[in-house]
This record gives structure tokens, sequence and C-alpha cells, in this order.
């Protein structure tokens, strides 16, 4: 059966068998249901122990920051998508990174999936979609970030969009999505930086805070940077001055103060070398966008 083949216990890691009210770890007998839409439920039943290790030193990383200065070339896209409206929080760049599945059987994990609205866009580019959101009724999965219910190695492409700032322990998140990817394997996704409190979030990214991470895990970066046109301002007044105000109103309230504020910073681009367009956006970002490999 598919399930059984790509799933393992998010506890243990070991082999699922079949019940009559869901799965069953062959390993540590802990019972994985089906929720009240008849679809499994892969969070932890207990608390789950991780261990990791790290190499602190003084030093400032070798190679982190290097994304302040580097202007990355897009590739020509994979996949056309122009049949697509970009989902939400997916952007034109993040979709000109977006890989072509490579055979019949390659596979991609949507994690944060909500009701698997990335579904047709990974399927029109031929990945078998994996979907696992925490409580979403519409989810294809539930499940924890923290401990993914998949075999090592299992996916061609994770996504992740807008769902680090809320995961409690992305050290930890991280590590299973490197666990989960194949060597080659793309990693896409988005962070928060500077937009308002969500409710429900731990963590909003510097370009640092998300390299680092990223890197931290073994993962290869290839592209990294703001969301265009979300700026601080933009995503403050549409989430958090003028909440559900539509977005282009929002932008109109405070369009006076980015345009002086693009003036400003042009202005002192005369004066200081380091005031540039890319260290401009850098500093008033929203959001930011990467893409990143499992070498």
């Amino acid at each position: 059966m598919e399930l059984l083949v790509n799933f393992v216990c998010p506890d243990c890691h070991g082999v699922l068998k079949e019940i009559a009210v869901g799965l069953e770890c062959s390993v540590c007998g802990e019972v994985y249901p089906q929720n009240s839409a008849g679809k499994v439920d892969f969070r932890l039943r207990k608390s789950k122990r991780v261990g990791m290790s790290w190499v602190v030193n003084d030093a400032f990383p070798a190679g982190i920051g290097a994304s302040f200065f580097m202007n990355p070339n897009l590739p020509k896209p994979a996949v056309d998508f122009k049949p697509f409206p970009a989902p939400r929080h997916f952007t034109p760049q993040l979709l000109t990174l977006f890989p072509k599945a490579s055979s019949p059987t390659s596979k991609m994990l949507d994690i944060g999936c909500g009701d698997g609205i990335h579904k047709s866009l990974g399927e029109y580019a031929g990945f078998q979609y994996f979907g696992l959101d925490y409580n979403d009724p519409d989810a294809p999965f539930w499940g924890d970030a923290h401990a993914l219910p998949f075999m090592d190695q299992s996916f061609d492409l994770v996504i992740a969009m807008a769902v680090f700032q809320q995961v409690r322990f992305p050290m930890v998140a991280m590590q299973e999505v490197q666990r989960v990817l194949k060597p080659g394997g793309v990693f896409l996704g988005t962070v928060s930086f500077l937009e308002p409190f969500h409710g429900n979030g731990f963590y909003h990214y510097t370009i640092l805070g998300i390299e680092n991470l990223l890197t931290a895990a073994g993962l290869k970066i290839n592209y990294l940077a703001p969301v265009q046109h979300w700026s601080a301002l933009e995503a403050q007044a549409h989430m958090g001055l003028f909440p559900k105000m539509p977005v282009f109103l929002a932008g109109l309230m405070v369009l006076p103060t980015l345009w002086l504020h693009k003036l400003w910073w042009k202005i002192g681009a005369r004066f200081n070398l380091k005031a540039t367009e890319k260290m401009r956006a850098v500093t008033l970002a929203g959001s930011f966008q990467f893409a990143a490999e499992k070498l």
C-alpha cells in the first residue's frame, strides 16, 4: 500500500501496519488513528526527546551574510505555470525555481499545507503530492513538523510557505526537512521578518537568521531574497494597522511614506556606498523567500 511505503512512525521511525482504527507502529506499538475526516492523525501521542549537537564559537560563521551581496540570476523556469495564478505566499521567483518532477514516482511534501492549496501546482509539475498540517480539517494528513512521519530521503521537493515562524523548535523542524529530502532535493519556502505578530508565531527571521537556519541543517542556499512588493510598511498596514482592509487599500494608506522612504535612501546612497537598493530591501522586508537543496 502506498501509505505504508512512504510513512513511518514519527516517534521511533518504525514500520507501520494497518489496523481497524488506523495505523500501528510495529516497533513501539503507538497507534495513529483516523481523525473525524477519515484521515490518519500522525501527530505525536506523547513527548519526544530530540538530541542535537552544534559547534559553537565566537567567530561569525563563514559565508553567513553572503546573500546580502549576491544577485542570483534566476534560471529559465523548469515548469510553465502560466495557466496557474500564483497561490498565496508563492512568489513569481519561487515559481521560477519550482522543479519539474524527474519521474512519475517523484514526491513533493507540503508542510503546513492547510487545505492543500498547492496540490494542483505540484501535480501539474509531475509530483505525487503529500500535504501535512497540524490541525486543518481539510489537510490530507495531520502531523507535526518537529517529527515528520516519513522515511528518510522520501521527497524530491519540500515546500513550507509562511510556516517556520510558527514552529516552536525551528532547528528540529529544519533537521526533519533535511532528513526526508533526497540528495539533490529542493526546499522552497517563505518566512516572516517585519510582519506583525501573527498570534501563533514564535520567531520572525532576519536574512541572517534564515540563512543560518538553513545552512546549519546542511542545506545549500541557492536563492535568498526579500519577498518583492511586501515591505514592512505594507505588511504592517494590511496585517496590523488596518486588519481586514483589502491589500491594495492598505497599501495606499502607507504609499506616501514608502515613496519618501525610497527617496531618502536614494539621497543617502550619494553619501554612503552601503545604502544600496538591495540593502534597503533587506532592511525593510516584510518577509523573505528562499530556495535550498540537499547536497
